[in-house]
């Protein structure tokens, strides 16, 4: 290992007061003495988060008007690291991170570029919607890291100027393929475990996360025609509203059943493209919360707000 190189975790917050100390210390703790740093990105928080960063040690910086990219693009541009970790403020790293981060390593050059990481594991109390849908992220076939788990070398982030600081959500998706399209390699590292602490455990959570991250594919009508979930999203809609308008006219419950049929259906069909055998166990349970998926997506374009907080206790 070069005594020059040195990895640079950067965390977004938001009111993160409850969370913010174990994602430091479970940093620190599989770090050990390997050169790091801390960096705490916050927009514009009214509780402790601050004050708890810089006393575990991290270097905070406050930008209240920053999207979620802007605030990365901070804690890279303020960063010394030759490789940037990016990190949500409720997730914690396995103590093994580092271990199995410096098997990686050795295959990737100072001048090759890549994108790593991996989906986030559940909490080891997880609920319904984690057991039934987020668990099986580990199994997805997507071209993209999340953001709450994302590595990137520093030659990478630069040769595309980092997040786009225009996007509210998908910020992450657009990275990876614009760094793809620079040469960058884009793969998933399965033994780099992390932990997601904030997941959601109740329907209305579970809905407003979808409904936030929806956003960015109905901002334009570009956006939304490019985008296979809002397509997918409201083709589900249109079938449903279909069923009710029939059944109030024909004032038989037969087109409503048909709808529904239909409508559970596609969330099935898309339940396996996203994960595969993986929901063989658990199908109505995961095609349940497809149905969820998708009617939360609509309301991305129904509703206005800020990013929703889940529950993570």
């Amino acid at each position: 290992m070069d005594e020059n190189f040195k990895i640079s975790f950067i965390i977004p917050t938001l009111n993160e007061e409850r969370n913010l100390s174990n994602v430091i210390n479970s940093i620190n703790k599989t770090m050990g003495k390997q050169a790091h740093e801390i960096i705490v990105c916050d927009n514009g928080s009214v509780d402790q988060t601050k004050s708890i960063g810089r006393s575990l040690g991290a270097k905070v910086y406050e930008d209240p008007a920053a999207t979620i990219g802007g605030l990365r693009n901070i804690g890279a541009r303020m960063s010394t690291g030759n490789v940037f970790v990016f990190l949500d403020a409720d997730v914690s790293l396995d103590p093994g991170w580092w271990r199995e981060f410096q098997t990686i390593l050795v295959k990737w050059t100072n001048d090759r570029n890549f994108i790593t990481g991996s989906p986030c594991l559940i909490s080891s109390n997880p609920g319904f919607y984690e057991r039934n849908w987020f668990s099986k992220f580990k199994h997805s076939t997507s071209n993209y890291i999340n953001s709450g788990h994302l590595i990137i070398n520093r030659s990478a982030f630069e040769s595309v100027n980092g997040f786009d600081e225009s996007l509210k959500t998908a910020e992450d998706y657009d990275l990876c393929q614009r760094a793809t399209k620079k040469g960058a390699s884009v793969f998933n590292s399965s033994t780099l475990k992390a932990y997601h602490n904030g997941y959601p455990k109740t329907l209305i959570d579970f809905v407003s996360r979808e409904t936030w991250h929806g956003k960015q594919d109905v901002s334009s009508l570009s956006s939304f025609i490019h985008s296979k979930t809002a397509l997918l999203a409201f083709l589900n809609m249109a079938i449903l509203a279909f069923g009710v308008i029939l059944t109030l006219l024909m004032k038989t419950c037969q087109p409503i059943l048909v709808a529904i049929s239909g409508s559970f259906t596609l969330a099935l069909l898309l339940s396996y493209l996203k994960f595969g055998r993986s929901v063989n166990t658990t199908i109505l349970q995961t095609t349940l919360c497809c149905e969820l998926y998708l009617l939360g997506r609509v309301g991305s374009v129904l509703t206005k707000g800020s990013r929703p907080r889940a529950r993570s206790e």
